[in-house]
């Protein structure tokens, strides 16, 4: 291993990661690798190494460790979302990085904390050709933090205006609608 990658611990398990930031440890990057044999992303996480971090493993692996269930399966979903995004939208130019998500409470929270929507892309997926839009934005030290207390359960928004947000994705995810958010700020 190079000193580099001495400095992050990743692993392709996603119930490992999503318990690693369900008890509070932040994940640095998401990556994936295709399954050669499903034909399926599979998501690479890293986290800053500790040695904390490495008795936390040993702690998962023996079965000592107790999370919040609705929390982990939050973050289990969103470990998903991420490897999903990363997958259909690799980033090619490092000025003009787009952040892309489906998780339309993740994009609600996002644009009631102010982060300016960039628009939507629509595409059609399943058996049942059902068409699903990625709330676009831009790409930002911003975002990436927010994003992670999202996902850790410690961010607050007014819950009016998540909500008025909310049916508004909603309408534009379904109906390509223009709409209008709010910031609480």
């Amino acid at each position: 291993m190079s000193q580099n990658e001495n400095e992050f611990y990743a692993t392709q398990d996603i119930y490992v990661a999503a318990t690693l930031i369900t008890i509070g440890y932040y994940m640095e990057t998401v990556d994936y690798k295709i399954d050669e044999r499903k034909k399926i992303p599979v998501g690479i996480f890293k986290f800053k190494m500790t040695p904390e971090l490495k008795e936390v493993e040993k702690k998962y692996l023996q079965d000592l460790i107790k999370v919040e269930p609705k929390t982990f399966i939050n973050n289990l979903r969103g470990l998903k979302a991420n490897t999903a995004n990363v997958y259909k939208n690799p980033s090619t130019d490092d000025k003009e990085k787009i952040y892309s998500t489906r998780d339309i409470y993740l994009s609600a929270t996002l644009v009631t904390l102010g982060i300016l929507m960039e628009g939507v892309d629509y595409q059609v997926e399943g058996d049942k050709n059902n068409t699903v839009g990625y709330f676009k934005f831009k790409s930002t030290p911003e975002l990436k933090e927010l994003e992670q207390k999202y996902w850790q359960g410690l961010t607050n928004v007014n819950p009016k205006v998540f909500t008025e947000n909310l049916h508004s994705l909603k309408l534009l995810a379904s109906k390509r609608e223009q709409v209008s958010f709010k910031s609480q700020n």
